[in-house]
């Protein structure tokens, strides 16, 4: 039994580790089962038994792991890859508040107001929702300039300021004067009339505070941005800026208060994010400005860490000409109906090139399925003809998964495993075959078997 103590203290390890090790079990299952194939030569029918051997690699530094095997397992040959995606460990988030006369806070208005509730229910909303998730957050308030960038929230150079757990966050707006009235200067986030809403503030400042806060050392971590703006006169943020941003994998998402459809600000908006669908707009219609902007924010937040981890994932595989792929493929994520459909590999000679639509999401595992069917007239076709893959599919002549890890800069690369069969026979089914022949006979891996089936099917 493990005390109460500390597994409120660990429960989060202790839960994201036995979620691990379902997923890797729900990988293995099924791959031993036994079956049969029958095949007609000229000295009669005889029955091959074929039983795959799973294999497994994986990319250290990430920890995605790939599971493949020949799988005979559901009646048919199928090349099998379980792709297994491990959890994120840490997000790392800045939350950007515009504090510019796009809010109009001289005439104590309800876009002011909003932020000034919203933002704090906000945080605590998080708390409350995901106490399974590591959250490291800075607020910071801007407009031509930066008036803080927490942590503390005396800090007015985001070079400087401190990623905090969220909790410590919510503590310390709740003890210190860091929001109250609208246009009061005795709290920290103040709306003034004077002040204009530069974009090229809140992206510089988000960037240097998560290049000055790095992940902890073999942490998994997820970089962004939620920004907070009115809808309002404004000057485009500088676009190295927005490249800049991309570049490094930190993501931005927008709230705009109070969204005007005859404002171009929303539309500019799209181009900063990069996606239209980070671009989430807040009116008062059957519920106050406040609840609508503190329901947007936690919308922002649920895309920002359900966002696949890995993205423009590609596997490239080669296969030996004795078990070649068929045509058709699919893919699905475990354990979710309704996710499997067919996909198209691209083939060249006996490899082929699979692009993983969508990416592949944080603890889960996604499925690849491919046909395959044993080939007897390529039993005296070496396996290892190195020479003729290299020229296949580009020139990548490793069998390879690449991928972006939560939108870093450059690709993460695993080989993937070799696997190997357990073949039993052949079996002839007719008085001519020899008496050795008869003799079921195991052999491991596609290489030994062939020069095996070779001599027993001489005619």
């Amino acid at each position: 039994m493990i005390p109460k103590r500390l597994f409120k203290k660990d429960h989060v390890y202790i839960l994201s580790f036995a979620l691990m090790m379902f997923l890797i079990a729900v990988a293995f299952i099924n791959l031993t089962a036994a079956q049969h194939y029958d095949f007609n030569q000229p000295k009669g029918q005889f029955t091959m038994e074929i039983t795959g051997n799973p294999k497994k690699e994986v990319q250290q530094e990430t920890n995605l792991t790939v599971v493949k095997v020949v799988d005979p397992s559901n009646g048919r040959l199928q090349y099998r890859y379980d792709i297994i995606t491990p959890p994120v460990d840490d997000f790392h988030f800045v939350l950007a508040l515009d504090s510019s006369s796009s809010l109009k806070a001289s005439s104590n208005s309800d876009e002011a107001k909003a932020v000034i509730t919203a933002v704090p229910n906000f945080i605590d909303d998080t708390i409350l929702r995901h106490s399974d998730k590591n959250f490291y957050l800075s607020v910071v308030s801007w407009d031509d300039n930066v008036d803080f960038a927490s942590g503390p929230f005396t800090n007015s150079d985001p070079r400087n300021a401190k990623l905090v757990k969220i909790g410590n966050v919510s503590k310390e707006i709740k003890n210190q004067r860091i929001f109250g009235k609208v246009n009061d200067t005795g709290y920290k986030y103040s709306c003034l009339d004077e002040d204009h809403t530069n974009l090229s503030v809140p992206i510089s400042a988000a960037i240097n505070i998560l290049d000055s806060n790095p992940p902890i050392k073999y942490h998994r971590t997820q970089n962004f941005t939620i920004l907070v703006i009115g809808d309002g006169e404004y000057t485009k943020c500088n676009e190295k800026l927005i490249r800049d941003s991309q570049d490094k994998g930190y993501a931005v998402y927008v709230v705009l208060v109070d969204y005007s459809k005859s404002s171009d600000l929303f539309s500019y908006l799209q181009n900063i994010t990069g996606d239209p669908s980070r671009v989430f707009t807040c009116v008062a219609d059957d519920k106050t400005l406040e609840e609508n902007l503190r329901l947007q924010l936690n919308s922002a937040l649920e895309k920002a860490i359900s966002e696949p981890a890995a993205q423009d994932v590609v596997l490239y595989d080669h296969f030996d000409d004795f078990i070649p792929p068929g045509t058709d493929a699919s893919i699905e994520i475990v354990g979710f109906s309704g996710t499997r459909r067919a996909i198209t590999p691209i083939f060249t000679n006996n490899s082929i090139r699979i692009e993983v639509p969508g990416g592949l999401w944080a603890e889960n595992v996604t499925r690849i399925m491919l046909d395959a069917r044993i080939d007897l007239r390529n039993l005296s076709t070496s396996g290892n003809n190195f020479a003729a893959k290299e020229n296949e599919l580009g020139n990548n002549s490793r069998s390879t998964l690449s991928y972006y890890w939560l939108r870093e800069r450059y690709p993460f690369e695993l080989e993937l495993p070799e696997c190997s069969v357990n073949i039993t026979g052949p079996i002839f089914a007719d008085d001519a075959s020899t008496s050795t022949a008869t003799q079921p006979v195991a052999r491991r891996g596609i290489f030994d078997f062939k020069t095996l089936l070779s001599s027993l099917l001489r005619v």
